[in-house]
């Protein structure tokens, strides 16, 4: 045991290396919280889960698989003279030969993956070399992922539960791009679930696999990159919120938005703008409203879609192009973004919808607004109203997976 109170087990060489972690419960510190186990790089990849689960099994312990860190259950928070099972580590890349999929471990996360397929993408050989949303490709042209919005967090956890993402009206959720997993379930075996394999486990795991077994490696479809995004924002003031989401609703149409287009859509306090920083000072918090574009395409695709949005005069404005690889952190979801920083506590609480309503939207404007005012603590928080792309997504049979929302539109 070490002076920070680990106590490190080293295996051999095709085993892995295991450590322990005590987590002390603040008040009383001779009961240990929880347990926490990280598993190291190993040559096999279930050396060591099948024994920790059955050690938890044995003696009756709660336990819960960690990765990045990023769940956003408050239940999750909860774990008790449990074992927590850190899989960051199992974090290989294999494309296959005929660049179509990779084979991931268990711990890989977006940033990582996408980063990963934009070096070794096309000058590796993989991938097709056909032009793509009318953009030719070329031969230093990177493979893609479909993964979530937020690069820090891993691939499965966002995919065991659906996975939205930029690219899902191209390519669909994370969970559709599985198609195989290797899976140690809760009594510790080790087992392969894919479409011949163990097929209901793995109907299950695509929307409703948290609770099914640790996922220790699996295989995913890649795709041809579109080379470049463009993205805008546009902020308004309260007096725009009608015609806003007026304007939101007839872009999205019922879901029938452009399958390149993302729009973010959050109220948010920012006293940076002018009239804002007048009313902060009488002690009231009037929170703006953000819209956001995120299109696979040139700026011109893009234009006839923001074009509606700029005719509602926002009192500020800013637009780019950016490369793939580099989206996530220009628009603020990106792992070196406050969204991803170590130690930030969020607790999110979505709803589905097929429509804006302009009223309900007006009565969550005023309960925010009400909230940021009396409680001046809570004005980094957000409403986050999200509109990915459903083409792909809604093309798949709402019955061959778990996952249950893919009537939805839009995402509160």
């Amino acid at each position: 045991m070490d002076r920070h109170g680990y106590l490190h087990i080293m295996a051999t060489q095709s085993r892995a290396s295991t450590e322990f972690n005590t987590s002390w419960a603040g008040s009383c510190p001779k009961q240990p919280k929880s347990i926490s186990l990280a598993i190291y790089h190993s040559l096999d990849y279930n050396a060591d889960h099948p024994n920790q689960i059955k050690y938890a099994n044995k003696y009756r312990l709660p336990f819960l698989a960690v990765n990045r860190g990023h769940g956003t259950s408050i239940d999750l928070n909860k774990l008790h003279h449990g074992i927590s099972i850190y899989v960051r580590s199992l974090d290989s890349i294999a494309i296959a030969a005929d660049g179509k999929s990779a084979t991931l471990g268990g711990g890989v996360y977006a940033d990582q993956l996408i980063k990963t397929l934009a070096i070794v993408g096309k000058t590796a050989g993989k991938c097709s070399t056909r032009p793509i949303n009318g953009m030719p490709q070329t031969p230093s042209d990177p493979c893609v992922p479909a993964t979530g919005s937020c690069t820090c967090v891993g691939v499965v956890g966002a995919g065991l539960g659906g996975g939205f993402g930029r690219h899902q009206g191209l390519y669909g959720l994370v969970t559709d791009n599985f198609i195989e997993m290797t899976v140690v379930t809760a009594d510790g075996s080790i087992t392969t679930v894919n479409d011949h394999q163990n097929p209901d486990l793995f109907w299950a795991m695509r929307g409703a696999g948290h609770n099914f077994g640790i996922v220790t490696k699996f295989k995913y479809r890649i795709y041809d990159s579109i080379p470049s995004w463009y993205i805008a924002s546009y902020q308004y003031t309260k007096d725009k919120l009608d015609a806003v989401f007026t304007a939101l609703n007839d872009l999205n149409d019922n879901g029938k938005q452009p399958k390149e287009l993302t729009t973010y859509t959050v109220f948010a306090f920012n006293p940076s703008v002018s009239n804002e920083v007048r009313i902060a000072q009488s002690n009231f918090r009037t929170p703006i409203i953000i819209v956001s574009f995120w299109y696979a395409g040139s700026p011109a695709a893009a234009q006839p879609y923001t074009l509606p949005f700029l005719a509602l005069t926002p009192v500020f404005a800013t637009n780019d192009t950016i490369p793939y690889p580099s989206l996530a952190d220009a628009v603020g979801t990106g792992i070196n973004t406050p969204v991803c920083a170590p130690g930030m506590s969020a607790a999110i609480f979505p709803v589905g919808l097929l429509r804006f309503n302009e009223t309900t939207n007006h009565q969550i404007y005023t309960l925010y607004s009400d909230l940021i005012t009396t409680h001046p603590e809570f004005k980094g928080s957000v409403v986050q109203f999200e509109a990915y792309p459903v083409q792909k997504l809604q093309e798949v049979d709402k019955w061959s997976t778990a996952y249950a929302h893919r009537d939805d539109n839009l995402l509160v």
